[in-house]
């Protein structure tokens, strides 16, 4: 694998394992909608306007992820299994980061709403992807100081 392979490489895939784990619970628990005990007019309608959502929240919060991840020197010198590793583990934590980046952004975005729906949306769902992001530099700069100390 040539140098910018790997460096698109440890970029992009730890992107994808990020938005799959973001989007599996919303999934799973999708699924339970499927095996209610007294069905809904439309479950599969349901079903699909879930996964929309879900889809879109995801793939808005992986744009964010992926911005400091691609910017950072220490991320792209992890391996690409540690890499997909801590993106999936922040993946499965980031809607709980929605949460609180949702809860100290609202009142900025709020007018956004009411003028621009997509850039606001885009920004209320990647501003926790980006927060996700940053604390996956820190913990891929604490994996390199790390090894650089056991290489001393």
């Amino acid at each position: 694998m040539t140098e910018s392979t790997r460096r698109v490489t440890i970029v992009l895939v730890p992107t994808i394992a990020f938005g799959v784990a973001r989007v599996s619970p919303s999934f799973l628990l999708s699924l339970a909608l499927l095996a209610q005990s007294p069905p809904r007019p439309d479950t599969l309608g349901d079903f699909i306007v879930v996964l929309n959502i879900a889809g879109m929240t995801a793939l808005f919060s992986a744009i964010g992820f992926a911005i400091p991840i691609a910017l950072s020197r220490a991320w792209r010198q992890l391996t690409i299994v540690r890499g997909i590793v801590v993106a999936a583990a922040l993946g499965l934590a980031a809607p709980i980061a929605a949460l609180l980046v949702g809860a100290l952004t609202s009142s900025l975005l709020l007018p956004l709403f009411r003028r621009g729906f997509w850039i606001a949306s885009a920004l209320f769902h990647g501003l926790p992807g980006l927060a996700v992001g940053a604390v996956a530099v820190v913990i891929a700069g604490a994996m390199a100081s790390r090894g650089a100390k056991r290489q001393e």
